[in-house]
Order: C-alpha cells, then sequence, then structure tokens
C-alpha cells in the first residue's frame, strides 16, 4: 500500500495537547465502556461466573487483549485511509446512517441523537451509577474479599469506585453536555 509509512507514523505519533481537552477524555471513556463492557453490565456478568479469585488477573488480561486487538486494527485502518480508502471508510457509516428521509428530531440526525444519547450519555451514566452502587451500597467487604486485594489495594480500590470514578465520569460528562449545547 502506498504511503501506508506515513499512516504507520501518523497513527504512532500522539498529540498531547488533546489531553487537556474533556471531550477527548470523555470520547476516551466510552470507547473504554463501550469496547470492555463495562457500561453495560456485560462484565459483572462475567464476573459472576469466575471462581478462585481470578477476577483482577481476568479483567487485566481481557483490557490487555482488547488494547492488543485496537492497536492491530489501527495498523490496518489507518494505512488504507492513508491510501485513498477514505471513501470506502467515510462513506459506508453515512450510507448506513443517512438516507433521504432525512429523519430528524429537535433540529438533529435521529441517528446522532440516539447515539448521543446511548453511546455517549448512556454509558457514561451507567458507569457512574455502577461505581456508586458498588463503592456505597454493595457489601463492599464481599468484593474486595473477592478481589483478593492487599490492604493499601482495598484503600485505593475503595477510593478509586466511590470518589475518583464518579467524580471523572460526571465532570467529563457535564463538559460534553456544555459542549453539546
Amino acid at each position: 500500500m502506498r504511503h501506508a509509512s506515513r499512516a504507520v507514523v501518523f497513527y504512532l505519533t500522539p498529540d498531547f495537547s488533546r489531553l487537556s481537552d474533556p471531550l477527548v477524555w470523555l470520547a476516551a471513556f466510552g470507547q473504554a465502556f463501550f469496547s470492555l463492557g463495562v457500561g453495560t453490565g456485560i462484565m459483572l456478568t462475567y464476573g459472576s461466573y469466575l471462581g478462585g479469585g481470578r477476577l483482577v488477573r481476568d479483567a487485566l488480561v481481557i483490557a490487555a487483549a482488547d488494547l492488543l486487538v485496537a492497536l492491530l486494527a489501527g495498523f490496518m485502518v489507518f494505512p488504507i485511509v492513508f491510501s485513498g480508502g477514505a471513501v470506502v471508510l467515510l462513506g459506508l457509516p453515512s450510507a448506513l446512517s443517512y438516507t433521504a428521509l432525512r429523519v430528524e428530531l429537535f433540529g438533529a440526525r435521529l441517528l446522532d441523537l440516539k447515539d448521543f444519547a446511548f453511546g455517549t450519555v448512556g454509558m457514561v451514566v451507567a458507569g457512574v451509577i455502577l461505581s456508586v452502587s458498588a463503592g456505597w451500597f454493595f457489601d463492599t467487604r464481599a468484593v474486595l474479599e473477592h478481589l483478593r486485594l492487599g490492604p493499601a489495594w482495598r484503600r485505593a480500590f475503595l477510593a478509586l469506585v466511590r470518589y475518583f470514578i464518579p467524580l471523572a465520569l460526571s465532570a467529563n460528562l457535564v463538559a460534553r453536555l456544555a459542549g453539546r449545547g
């Protein structure tokens, strides 16, 4: 493929200035929730079938495998786009999302609203609800016993689940909603 090396350089060159944008973080959270299934409860269901205290190890293996597949997919997608395949990659979603009927609600395309409501907002709200429930309403002693963490890791886990995750997700969601209007 022509331009493949240029595509790989583009793909692997980070733009650290984008890390200060809360909308980038919200998109990253949404992608992680969608990709790993946390927002839809798949990981909870999967975790309920595990035995023998393998939850932490299995979660790390799943996250690492997900990351590896995403990285490999980037090595395939970016060279196609840089080789002039953008028409295919941009045309297909356009053809699937937008029809001649132009179905709109409140001045926005219906499928865009659905994606925003369920894919962006819904996943993050589900993550906040799950984190608050796990940190404040579930039997945390039983959860921590099942995770088999040491005392320092237990405190860190509770601080993350009770405070950091809900606050980070909520702040990013507010920023996204403010940016939408």
